[in-house]
């Protein structure tokens, strides 16, 4: 696999031939590595169809038999066999979910719940009168784009609490805090400079743009995760 910009078509052509052991190396588009699909653009939309095709699976079977289970067995079925599938690697592809509108893995989800909290609403596909947010309290869990938002924002928090003896761990330049005066009493960090669209949804990218992005309203919540940042 050969890596480059979406909008660049000369460089894959341009390339030769690898051989090794005189046979030659197949070029491939897409591969899997680590449960995660990656593609020559690190699009990841790969990874997203790929997701949606299991989930859709695992809700068709879920809905063979949910008449037959309490709610406490439905819930550890759904996060046994549904929520793994979209969380792995969540971290990686989750900015797909901002880009791509075709990514309907939160719909398909949705309708699994309407139909399992309202069956008469769902059989008269009458589903607008239930709000998606409503039927994840139930459940207990966020929604898919909540979760990654979530995600990102426990590895700056991570990234931002590290002594400085330990910050080794984390990639040269990973998160650099801005010098503007945020009113939120949480630090800013700045934005890096966007070269593509692969940086765009990089995990620094995403991470930076989400953190910066966080409500005032947020910061009781983080007062108990950044102990080094009060309200005061």
């Amino acid at each position: 696999m050969i890596f480059s910009k979406s909008n660049d078509k000369t460089l894959p052509n341009s390339f030769p031939s690898i051989l090794l052991n005189g046979q030659s190396v197949e070029k491939v588009e897409n591969f899997k590595y680590l449960g995660g699909i990656l593609d020559s653009n690190l699009s990841y939309r790969g990874h997203c169809q790929h997701v949606e095709n299991k989930t859709v699976a695992a809700v068709a079977r879920l809905l063979s038999f949910k008449r037959l289970l309490p709610f406490h067995v439905f819930r550890i079925s759904f996060f046994a066999y549904i929520i793994s599938i979209s969380d792995l690697c969540l971290l990686v592809w989750g900015a797909v979910l901002e880009s791509n509108s075709e990514c309907k893995i939160q719909r398909h989800l949705d309708r699994l719940l309407q139909t399992y909290f309202y069956p008469t609403i769902s059989r008269k596909r009458n589903l607008k009168k239930v709000t998606p947010f409503v039927l994840w309290d139930k459940i207990g869990v966020n929604t898919l784009k909540e979760r990654y938002e979530t995600v990102c924002v426990k590895l700056v928090n991570n990234f931002l609490t590290t002594d400085e003896q330990h910050k080794w761990t984390y990639p040269p330049n990973w998160f650099s805090v801005s010098d503007r005066i945020s009113s939120r009493k949480i630090p800013l960090l700045k934005v890096c400079r966007i070269k593509s669209k692969a940086s765009e949804r990089s995990i620094k990218s995403s991470c930076t743009r989400i953190w910066n992005s966080l409500p005032r309203e947020s910061l009781i919540f983080l007062t108990g995760l950044v102990p080094n940042f009060s309200r005061n």
